[in-house]
């Protein structure tokens, strides 16, 4: 079949040698048995009987090999196994009054079921009765933390309940689960060749045709020697078992030249260099799948053994993700300015309002109604948006009393590192915009100045602020800080200092709250105000060497207005997928939300490597070590019989394989801050401020100039 394929492998070496072995033996045993009875007949069949016992010990050595690898790759694949077989087999469907039991296969989307404790989550489903849950998702995430679910909340296949009751509607069955697409990326990316397996291949290819032409060679110069006297096999029969008599006759010089071509035939192993990438990737994909890693392909841990530099998104990377409104700020007299005054009094009934959040009135006049429709607005125009900053507003607009009904707004146009442009519900439609203060400035040209001075001494502080316009004319403004993960400053030392990468901050926020969240973690090149476009070209030119060499970049966003950025890396990580898992322009997915999963990515990444060039180390020595030896290039001090010499190939090929299974062992590293020491998700001392250590540059480093 190889030969078929044009694809000849280890198999073709075994089977010639043997193929050989045994047709020269059957061929003497002929001989002998018709020849008359004589010493010289007796003596040639005593050595076609040792030729024929080589035969099945060499075939049964060979798939001896070829079982313990096989073992080994079933030990390599026991992660997507033990994934797949964390799904539920059954569900309990609740149809009206009544709960059955079928099989997980029957569920189908838009189904209810019941989830009780002690039970496997089927399906990714939501759950729609008011009630509490706690489940367990470490199988997805590797967080053993269990997360308390309530109403409108998701719960993903494969998680446990570890207490409570209640009612989920499925919204993803079958392969499209959470657990089937991780199942689903494990195995492509096991499949997947990396550029080094590649090149061993093309070295594979020529190797076996090679090692068949220097076998016949060998036979070829031991027969011309042993014919022209140079060398005499007589003197070597305590070794090959037989007796020679007038000097050996032909059959035993051919049975002599041919154990060292033999020899040459079995002690090749292209096997060892064709496991050499494959078991290291296989072993290394699941490992990372049981902490909550998905790597796409092989390509994406050959590349991140070798990077250079890597770019952090902000909100939902270096921050949590979820950000909280600190205080507000309106200006009176804006609906008047705008020409709503009447229509607002006519649409807000209520008169009062009552907001959680403190609010501050940027010039004279009354507060009460600007705030009302502040809140509302704010609310109507993020009730369709998905970014972590719009969805903290409309919950925060959601918990104001007081408010008209808040519904999805017309015309919702989403503008990528800006904001969002609208049409509102109210005289007959009102264009509103809310954004970042780039797009405030962009589209109001007379501002408050006192609203001017609240902006600036937020952002000071490391404040998001998002500004909201109507018609032009400046509403109010709110403030928002999103916690910096706790584990962020000892990442980013560990990726400078440990892996020698070069980190910088690549955000859609202004300069001062990126330069305060970059001082806080320890990163002191900064990109700020940057659009989805303006990221991907942010990567691209530390690719072409903007800083003075090309360099090998990583992107690291969760996966909002990060698609460009993602896809132009040579390696592009989303954090914090949860159940997106399958995104597009990622060749990482990190389920969880913990930045030090990336850390422990990258260390998996160069394990990976080291063990790839240590099997291609031992595979490549072994071959040009024992390929002389032989052919006889030491003979008589070394020799290799057959037989030894297919032992040895086998063994080269459990070794490799053994080596690769060594990254199981795998452990992630230990990130230390100050004070701080964690590995595996864990600090084992808390962290200290950030300030009680050095201060990176105060300068801000742009690679782009903000417009």
């Amino acid at each position: 079949k190889a030969l078929r394929r044009k694809s000849p492998n280890m198999d073709v070496l075994v089977s010639t040698a043997t193929g050989i072995a045994y047709t020269y033996s059957a061929a003497i045993l002929c001989i002998c048995l018709l020849s008359p009875l004589s010493d010289h007949s007796a003596q040639m069949a005593v050595a076609t009987v040792h030729f024929f016992a080589m035969c099945p010990v060499l075939i049964t050595v060979v798939l001896m090999g070829k079982f313990l690898e096989a073992r080994a790759k079933v030990q390599a694949v026991a992660s997507v196994a033990a994934l797949s077989s964390a799904g539920a087999a059954t569900a309990v469907l609740v149809q009206g009054d009544e709960e059955v039991e079928v099989a997980v296969e029957l569920v189908e989307v838009g189904d209810v079921l019941r989830l009780s404790a002690g039970m496997t989550v089927p399906v990714d489903a939501q759950v729609v009765s008011d009630e509490f849950v706690t489940v367990n998702e470490s199988v997805l995430t590797g967080e053993s933390t269990a997360i308390t679910k309530t109403i409108r909340d998701s719960v993903l296949s494969g998680s446990s309940c570890v207490s409570g009751n209640c009612l989920i509607r499925a919204t993803r069955v079958g392969s499209c689960t959470t657990l089937g697409q991780i199942v689903q990326l494990v195995q492509d990316a096991q499949a997947s060749k990396a550029e080094v397996q590649r090149v061993a291949d093309r070295v594979a290819r020529v190797f076996v045709p090679t090692v068949l032409l220097l076998a016949v060679l060998t036979f070829l110069v031991w027969i011309a020697l042993v014919q022209s006297g140079a060398v005499d096999p007589c003197s070597y029969q305590a070794d090959d078992h037989m007796d020679c008599v007038d000097g050996g006759d032909l059959s035993f010089r051919l049975l002599f030249a041919m154990k060292f071509g033999m020899a040459v035939l079995m002690v090749a192993c292209p096997c060892a260099m064709g496991l050499a990438t494959p078991m290291a990737v296989m072993v290394a994909t699941g490992v990372a799948a049981r902490r909550g890693c998905l790597v796409k392909s092989a390509g994406a841990l050959e590349a991140g053994a070798r990077l250079d530099a890597i770019v952090l998104d902000k909100t939902g990377t270096i921050t949590v993700g979820e950000p909280e409104v600190r205080e507000v700020a309106v200006v009176p007299g804006a609906l008047g300015a705008a020409g709503l005054e009447k229509a607002w009094e006519d649409h807000w009934r209520t008169m009062q309002v009552v907001s959680p959040v403190r609010t501050v009135a940027c010039g004279d006049g009354d507060r009460a109604a600007v705030e009302a429709f502040f809140w509302w607005a704010v609310g109507t125009a993020e009730a369709a948006s998905e970014h972590p900053l719009g969805r903290c507003l409309l919950r925060q607009a959601s918990d104001v009393v007081g408010l008209p009904p808040i519904v999805p707004p017309s015309d919702y146009e989403y503008s990528g590192g800006r904001g969002v442009k609208c049409s509102l519900p109210l005289d007959g439609g009102v264009a509103a915009r809310i954004g970042n203060v780039r797009f405030w400035e962009e589209h109001v040209s007379h501002r408050s100045s006192d609203l001017d001075k609240w902006v600036q001494g937020w952002q000071a502080r490391g404040h998001t602020v998002v500004v909201l316009h109507v018609g032009g004319v400046t509403v109010g403004a709110a403030a928002l800080q999103d916690a910096v993960r706790e584990d962020a400053a000892a990442v980013v030392e560990h990726l400078q200092q440990t892996l020698g990468c070069e980190v910088w901050l690549c955000t859609g926020d202004n300069t001062a709250t990126a330069q305060a969240i970059a001082n806080e973690v320890g990163i002191s090149n900064v990109v700020s105000e940057a659009l989805p476009a303006t990221k991907a070209e942010c990567v691209q030119q530390l690719q072409r060497g903007a800083c003075g060499r090309r360099s090998r970049v990583c992107f690291v966003g969760d996966g909002i207005n990060d698609s460009p950025a993602l896809a132009t890396a040579d390696v592009g990580v989303a954090i914090g997928a949860g159940a997106q898992v399958a995104l597009d322009a990622a060749d990482v997915v990190l389920v969880g939300s913990d930045l030090s999963d990336f850390a422990t990515f990258l260390s998996l990444c160069r394990a990976t490597m080291r063990t790839i060039a240590l099997n291609f180390f031992w595979a490549f020595c072994f071959n040009f070590v024992m390929l002389p030896v032989a052919a006889g290039v030491f003979f008589p001090a070394v020799h290799i019989p057959p037989l030894v010499a297919g032992i040895g190939m086998a063994a080269s090929s459990c070794l490799v394989v053994c080596c690769s299974l060594l990254l199981q062992r795998f452990s992630p590293p230990m990130l230390m801050h100050g004070s701080g020491q964690r590995r595996g998700g864990r600090w084992r001392v808390p962290v200290v401020d950030p300030s009680a250590f050095g201060r990176p540059q105060t300068d801000a480093v742009l690679l782009l100039a903000s417009e």
